[in-house]
């Protein structure tokens, strides 16, 4: 592969924090812990000053001091940040503790653990660096090219005019671009979804021994054995879908009091609430009036003068230099915004998705390593990620951000939302991988639900030569972007915000089918059951 230049050194904010772990400490010992790491906080020493600053003031007396300092936090809103930032830290170190509940040595923490699905990774990384070096030869376009000073990028021509004096003027006049070749192909991405689909499906496990020495495998495509969540599981993981919770997306719609309600206990925890109950909130949805602001929060996504120099400095390194995948973001955008919901924004969001394929955070900040392919120098060693975000960039990509514009009018914070919320959230719906909440379990979790509530209607779609997870797995790669209406569509990632759970998916999934199975049984060929899928402007999803 070319060789590339490494991205600028990110800001000592924007690089991932070591984490912190509770492994073989007391109770004493835990909170000494969380108050060494609020030490390099900000907060903290926003707290400290603060305190200070109240206590040498001359109308309080020394003995007053014990008491004074509970009443100075909450008087300028601090004692609920410092209780934010202690519960990140507390939860943060909680989830390293149980990973290391056993005795024995801790061993090396594997990206797959199943080989079969390791070798299939592998796989995968050839085929992307097969298809990307295929695609660089076909359309004559090198992976990484420096790209010149703008005077010296476009050739010119000089002419020398005379001036009313008699002096030289020079006037500079573009040479015409050279002609683009209409026959080659314009690439949204190196892979599409049916691509990574097709191989997640190939997956078998030759360990696996078929029932009773039968070619019996069930009816679903997914064969790896994954054990998907029972309905008594998923019940009890989402209590707060119940019925019996009044939620955003229908009380409010029938209920004016309740509509008011909402918005007022959202604004007033939208102003320095305290996490653990924003994110209760979120499960039964947010007002769109403060949607914005709490999802900022939840996310731990700042968007100050330090966020817009990186995000000025993530554009600059992208004019900077040329590469392969430029132009597939382009013309992905250019495909996302012939969407009647997203042509006002396709500035916004291609200036976004420029910013996003420069920025190494997002490799380094992932809920699950993607495949990476790496450029090479001319001595053959690595160098950096190609593309700089570790992330090979796909069809429908720019569709999963443009949903953002419609809450935040700068592209700056459209950015550092979707940024956070792919590295948490999406980015495990475009990998191969058996851990929990990625494409393959959340595809087997779908096929197993749909399978026990209603095997009628599956065996129906089977008879007709239609797999079900051929029409929900585009719904589940692109977390319904694309497919819902916008309004519908942040209501469910309200709630996948605040479960932190993309199983939401497939249960949604299983949802829209049984809702729509008398249409289905009624069908007699593959047409009119992709006729029953093919409206989703008036599905709403809360009630389903």
């Amino acid at each position: 592969m070319s060789s590339l230049e490494s991205m600028p050194p990110s800001e000592p904010f924007m690089r991932k924090k070591e984490k912190i772990s509770y492994e073989s400490l007391d109770k004493e010992d835990m909170v000494n812990t969380i108050m060494d790491e609020l030490k390099g906080n900000l907060t903290y020493w926003s707290l400290k000053r603060t305190i200070k600053g109240e206590l040498i003031k001359s109308k309080y007396a020394l003995g007053d001091v014990k008491d004074l300092i509970p009443k100075i936090l909450e008087q300028n809103g601090l004692k609920v940040k410092i209780q934010n930032e202690t519960y990140r830290s507390h939860m943060e170190a909680m989830g390293s503790r149980s990973q290391q509940q056993s005795d024995q040595p801790t061993l090396p923490t594997l990206d797959e653990p199943l080989d079969v699905v390791d070798q299939v990774r592998k796989s995968w990384a050839l085929f992307l660096k097969d298809q990307i070096m295929s695609i660089s030869h076909q359309l004559k376009t090198p992976l990484f090219t420096p790209k010149i000073k703008e005077d010296k990028q476009i050739t010119q021509k000089k002419k020398k005019k005379k001036g009313k004096r008699g002096k030289d003027l020079i006037v500079t006049s573009p040479v015409p671009e050279q002609d683009v070749d209409e026959d080659l192909p314009k690439y949204t991405g190196v892979y599409g979804p049916s691509k990574l689909f097709e191989t997640c499906v190939n997956i078998h496990n030759p360990n696996h021994e078929r029932t009773f020495s039968t070619n019996i495998v069930g009816w679903g495509l997914i064969k790896l054995e994954l054990k998907p969540l029972s309905m008594l599981q998923l019940q009890e993981r989402f209590k707060e879908l119940n019925p019996v919770h009044r939620q955003v997306g229908v009380d409010d719609t029938i209920k004016e009091w309740f509509c008011l309600d909402s918005i007022t206990t959202a604004k007033k925890l939208s102003n320095g609430g305290y996490i653990p109950m924003i994110t209760k909130l979120a499960r039964t949805g947010l007002p769109l009036s403060q949607r914005a602001k709490i999802w900022k929060q939840l996310l731990h996504v700042h968007t100050g003068p330090k966020q817009r120099a990186y995000y000025n400095d993530l554009l600059k390194a992208f004019r900077g230099s040329l590469m392969l995948i430029d132009d597939m973001i382009i013309n992905d955008v250019k495909r996302t915004c012939d969407d009647e919901n997203y042509f006002p924004f396709e500035e916004a969001v291609l200036e976004c998705m420029r910013a996003f394929s420069r920025d190494p955070y997002v490799y380094n900040n992932c809920s699950i390593k993607p495949v990476t392919l790496y450029g090479v120098d001319k001595l053959g060693k690595k160098r950096s990620c190609y593309p700089p975000n570790g992330i090979v960039p796909f069809e429908g990509l720019s569709l999963m951000l443009a949903p953002f514009c419609y809450l935040y009018n700068e592209p700056m914070e459209i950015y550092f939302i979707f940024r956070e919320f792919y590295v948490r959230y999406f980015n495990r719906l475009n990998v191969i991988s058996s851990q929990p909440q990625t494409l393959i379990p959340l595809c087997k979790q779908f096929e197993d639900m749909l399978q026990s509530l209603n095997p009628q209607l599956y065996y129906h779609l089977l008879e007709l030569n239609i797999h079900p997870l051929d029409i929900a797995v585009n719904w589940i790669f692109h977390g319904f972007a694309g497919c819902l209406n916008i309004n519908q569509l942040l209501l469910l990632w309200d709630r996948i915000i605040g479960f932190g759970d993309l199983n939401l998916l497939p249960v949604l999934s299983v949802a829209i089918f049984m809702f729509r199975a008398k249409f289905i049984l009624q069908t007699t060929t593959p047409q009119e059951i992709f006729d029953v899928f093919s409206d989703f402007s008036t599905l709403e999803v809360i009630p389903l």
